[in-house]
């Protein structure tokens, strides 16, 4: 497991919301939690089919204003050359911005993946995974790792009618580092039925500390 990491106490914390969740993993049931989590990335993050296209774009757009950047300085005084060398340029900005914001994403998400597959071989299986919820934050032990983390150190929480995934940020920002080594946190939504009440939490205290986003694509934005 990884180091405890304790952003807050939870011993002066006012009552828990709710009961705590306690669900008795095996490496069964924990790697087909993770392999849910995944698959369910990839079909809703459609980052992962469009990729190796966009890419391409950038490299197109580049060669097209350097074509029109040597036309203009051969016909300086031809204007529909000059708008044509001045949209190829923006062009090449926003390609090149949308292929740094789908390589961000991909960086998020996949390695994340890789990180996991080799968590399996460092997880413990030999007592039950707690997680206790907090005006404040989560207390948490799982398989992989334990501690007790602020709602402010979370990315994104993600729900679907599989899990409750708990994700970080990356370890190259601010908070990413304080929170580095942890992978996220996936609860089974079967082990969620009788937790109303945590759900309500998320999606009114979403938009300041974290975005809370369900399965339909309704999300409540960092404000």
């Amino acid at each position: 497991m990884n180091r405890e990491l304790v952003r807050f106490n939870p011993h002066g914390c006012r009552n828990s919301i709710g009961d705590s969740i306690i669900v008795d993993y095996d490496l069964a049931s924990f790697t087909g939690l993770i392999k849910n989590f995944t698959q369910f990335l990839k079909k809703y993050y459609k980052v992962y089919r469009i990729y190796p296209r966009v890419v391409t774009l950038p490299c197109i757009s580049i060669a097209i204003a350097l074509v029109m950047a040597c036309i203009s300085s051969v016909f300086p005084l031809v204007s529909w050359i000059k708008i044509l060398s001045a949209i190829s340029y923006v062009a090449v900005m926003v390609f090149v911005a949308a292929t740094i914001g789908i390589q961000v994403n991909l960086w998020i998400w996949l390695f994340g993946f890789r990180e996991m597959a080799r968590a399996l071989y460092r997880a413990d299986f030999s007592q039950p995974a707690r997680y206790t919820f907090y005006q404040e934050g989560i207390v948490f032990t799982d398989p992989w790792q334990y501690g007790a983390l602020s709602w402010d150190d979370f990315y994104i929480i993600q729900r679907t009618d599989e899990f409750l995934a708990f994700i970080f940020c990356p370890k190259n920002t601010p908070k990413g580092k304080i929170t580095a080594g942890y992978l996220p946190i996936l609860i089974p939504a079967k082990a969620l039925d009788k937790h109303a009440e945590l759900f309500i939490f998320l999606a009114e205290n979403a938009g300041v500390d974290f975005d809370f986003i369900y399965k339909d694509n309704s999300t409540h934005q960092r404000k």
